[in-house]
C-alpha cells in the first residue's frame, strides 16, 4: 500500500488534488477488475449450480448417448440423486421397462405426465431376475 504524507498547504494543493484523481482513478479500476472476476466465477458457479429434480419426479430420457438410445423419450421416477462432477447423477425407475438407470441431470427433462398408479396393496416381496450381463428384472 502507497502512502503519502502532504502538509496541507496552498503550494501542496495542486499536488494534493492531482494524487486524489489518480486515487480515484484506480479504485474504479479495482472495483472493475472485481466486478470482472465476479461475474466470471458467477458464470461458473451458475453454471455447476443446477437444481436436482426432487426425488419420485417425473422425467423424460432425452439423452445424447448412443449407449442409452433404446430408453429415449421414456418416462421415468427419480428413486435416487447425487453430486457428480458439475452435474447431478440420478437413478431413475423406467417405467416401461421396470429396470433402473443411472442418468446425468443433461439427460433428463421434467414430465408432465403422472405417476403410475399404485396398486391400494403393499408389496411385500419382490422378484428379480438377473441375466448374465448383470442387469435385473422385475418378474411376477
Amino acid at each position: 500500500m502507497l502512502t503519502e504524507t502532504l502538509e496541507i498547504k496552498p503550494k501542496n494543493a495542486a499536488k494534493l488534488d492531482r494524487l486524489r484523481k489518480l486515487l480515484q482513478r484506480d479504485l474504479k479500476l479495482v472495483e472493475q477488475m472485481l466486478l470482472q472476476l465476479r461475474g466470471s466465477a458467477g458464470d461458473e458457479t451458475r453454471k455447476r449450480r443446477t437444481t436436482p429434480f426432487d426425488f419420485n419426479a417425473r422425467v423424460v430420457v432425452s439423452p445424447n448417448r448412443k449407449t442409452l438410445r433404446s430408453i429415449r423419450g421414456k418416462t421415468g421416477t427419480v428413486l435416487g440423486r447425487a453430486p457428480g462432477q458439475g452435474n447431478w447423477i440420478y437413478t431413475v425407475f423406467i417405467d416401461d421397462r421396470n429396470e433402473c438407470w443411472s442418468l446425468a441431470h443433461n439427460e433428463l427433462k421434467p414430465s408432465a405426465k403422472p405417476a403410475p398408479k399404485m396398486s391400494a396393496d403393499p408389496v411385500r416381496h419382490l422378484r428379480v431376475r438377473v441375466d448374465k450381463q448383470g442387469r435385473g428384472r422385475l418378474t411376477k
